[in-house]
C-alpha cells in the first residue's frame, strides 16, 4: 500500500482499494483441522455455542486474515477455545496437531496432503467461514517495468487454470 513493493501475493478476503489493480487467482477454503486419531472434536455446531472447548487453538500471527475470520467466527458464537499457542510456521502448526496438541483453522491447499495422507481430519464447522482468495495486487499509478507486466500476464494466464477442486482430487 506505501509502495514499497512492486507487486503482492496475498490471501485475503476480496481485497478492494481505488489505489491497486487487484486479480482474484483462486477461491481459497479455510477448515478446521485436527489430529485424525486424537482429536476429540468431530464438529463445531451450535452444541459449542457460548461455551468454552477443551481443545488448544493453535494459530499463527495476530496479523493472519484466516486467523482473524476464525476467532471472528467463535467470537460470533461465543466459543471460547481454553487455551491457544502462536506459532509463525504453517508447518510447525501442522506438526502440532499431528501431535494431537490442537486445532487450527488453515485454508485447505495448506493442509490438503495430510488429509489425504489421513495425518489430519476435516472438523465441518456449521456456517462455514468468511472466503478468502489469493490474489495479485499493484498500484494503479506505479510504472510496471516489461519484466513485470510480462510476469503479471504469465501468472494471470496461469491462474485460470487452476481450481479448488483440482487441489482437493
Amino acid at each position: 500500500m506505501n509502495g514499497s513493493a512492486d507487486i503482492a501475493f496475498v490471501m485475503l478476503p476480496q481485497l478492494q482499494d481505488s489505489d491497486l489493480i487487484v486479480h482474484s487467482l483462486l477461491d481459497e477454503p479455510l477448515v478446521l483441522v485436527g489430529s485424525a486419531d486424537c482429536c476429540v472434536l468431530n464438529t463445531l455446531d451450535k452444541s459449542y455455542e457460548n461455551q468454552r472447548i477443551s481443545e488448544c487453538l493453535i494459530v499463527n500471527e495476530q496479523e493472519c486474515s484466516y486467523r482473524t475470520i476464525f476467532e471472528e467466527y467463535l467470537r460470533e458464537r461465543g466459543i471460547v477455545p481454553s487455551h491457544t499457542m502462536e506459532l509463525w510456521s504453517i508447518e510447525a502448526m501442522k506438526r502440532c496437531i499431528m501431535s494431537g496438541l490442537g486445532i487450527a483453522c488453515l485454508p485447505l491447499m495448506t493442509v490438503n496432503d495430510e488429509i489425504k495422507e489421513g495425518k489430519l481430519k476435516i472438523i465441518p464447522c456449521v456456517g462455514g467461514f468468511k472466503q478468502i482468495f489469493s490474489q495479485v495486487a499493484y498500484r494503479k499509478n506505479k510504472w510496471i517495468s516489461p519484466a513485470l507486466s510480462v510476469f503479471i500476464e504469465i501468472t494471470l494466464k496461469h491462474a485460470r487454470g487452476w481450481s479448488c477442486e483440482e487441489a482437493t482430487c
